[in-house]
């Protein structure tokens, strides 16, 4: 299952998150490579980060601002959910010597969808591959790709192998990330 849902929150919800994130109240958090996946033919960006929710705990003093989504979710899937993961990205136009950063799966187990939400316009497509589960598949068939909107949500299957890739012609792409079983 892969949806994509323009508009999805109210309008003055999504601004706010918005502001948020691209105000100095938020503490980013930088990390070298954006997946430990080593693939050969992709490359592995940097990314700055901020974790709202980890294995399962508040580990945020936003938390609770963006808790709501969760519920949001639940009711586009009409089906009650567990929040193991809610993160924060922000990738930045890098030079990188692949179009898509290095194929993935956000967790190993306990995942049944993952949400990507986009609080800016913003180039830096997310693909999803035809592939799917635990074990690293030789090759990559892309299935379907997603462009960065404001307040667009994609929710996909937890066990697709998925990648982002960097702007080239924005300066960053946000996307709040969202890990549910």
């Amino acid at each position: 299952m892969i949806k994509v849902i323009d508009d999805f929150l109210p309008k003055t919800y999504a601004r706010d998150i918005t502001e948020l994130f691209d105000s100095t109240k938020l503490p980013w958090f930088h990390c070298q490579k954006i997946t430990n996946e080593k693939i050969e033919g992709y490359d592995n960006g940097f990314i700055n980060f901020h974790m709202f929710v980890e294995n399962k705990e508040r580990v945020s003093q936003f938390t609770d601002f963006l808790f709501p989504i969760k519920y949001m979710i639940e009711e586009t899937l009409k089906e009650e959910l567990e929040l193991i993961r809610m993160k924060a990205n922000m990738n930045f136009n890098q030079k990188l010597n692949s179009e898509f950063e290095t194929p993935h799966i956000d967790v190993t187990t306990g995942c049944k969808y993952v949400a990507i939400w986009y609080p800016m316009d913003s180039d830096g497509d997310t693909v999803i591959y035809n592939q799917k589960g635990v074990a690293q598949p030789n090759q990559f068939t892309i299935q379907k790709r997603v462009s960065p909107k404001h307040n667009r949500l994609l929710i996909f299957d937890g066990d697709y192998w998925h990648s982002s890739s960097v702007p080239k012609e924005y300066r960053k792409r946000m996307s709040l990330n969202i890990v549910l079983d």
